[in-house]
């Protein structure tokens, strides 16, 4: 119940999967194996980018994956002690981090849509292959990647061709208005590995006044 009202009020929980190299598919642990669209849990890579030894896995209950082998952090016995320990638990750290760097940058983006960005601009790993949803490392570098939306015509009064560039593997959605004030989707697509894709809108010689802007898919 608590996490369905942390839902309700748009807060993403996450979670670390659990240090038992065990699938949590079929043995769930919580609140990483809770079905609600706010909760992400993550697995933990070593420094070469595997997955870490310990670490337990999901192809359908695991978002994605994040360091957590060595890592030197802060700790418990004093002010200004540092401790260098393994887990998911520190792996779980650097995507909440991750999101509150991804919602102070788009504020005004729902928390689908911030999960949306963070787990398409994972770094697909071998190792993370049918382990986790997304088969990938976190990288916020590309989470933080913008969405850009041109537009030119192709012809004398031809339709308008919108050009899309984003992060990679991004669901995003092309919206458009009148007035801006109420947008409408009226085209849906996922970026190429080269972070693009093209669209014609045929209905934009139809209109005297059109405006677009392009979103992350929810």
């Amino acid at each position: 119940n608590a996490v369905y009202s942390l839902r309700d009020a748009g807060v993403i929980v996450v979670a670390a999967c659990g240090n038992d190299a065990t699938n949590i598919d079929v043995n769930p642990t919580y609140p990483a194996s809770y079905p609600l669209d706010n909760v992400v849990s993550v697995a933990a890579t070593a420094n070469d980018d595997t997955l870490a030894t310990f670490s337990n896995y999901g192809a359908t209950s695991v978002h994605l994956a994040a360091p957590g082998v060595n890592i030197r952090s802060t700790f418990v016995a004093t002010d200004s002690f540092y401790f260098t320990d393994s887990g998911t638990s520190y792996s779980a750290p650097y995507v909440a981090g991750a999101f509150a760097l991804m919602l102070a940058e788009y504020p005004g983006e729902t928390y689908q849509q911030i999960i949306n960005r963070v787990l398409s601009a994972t770094d697909p790993l071998p190792s993370l292959a049918g382990k986790c949803v997304t088969g990938g490392r976190l990288n916020l570098r590309k989470a933080l990647t913008p969405i850009r939306l041109t537009a030119s015509a192709a012809a004398a009064q031809g339709p308008f061709e919108l050009h899309l560039t984003a992060t990679t593997n991004l669901a995003c959605v092309i919206q458009i208005s009148t007035n801006l004030v109420s947008w409408s989707p009226i085209f849906t697509n996922t970026t190429s590995s080269a972070g693009t894709f093209d669209y014609t809108d045929s209905q934009s010689t139809k209109l005297t006044w059109r405006f677009y802007r392009a979103v992350s898919s929810p």
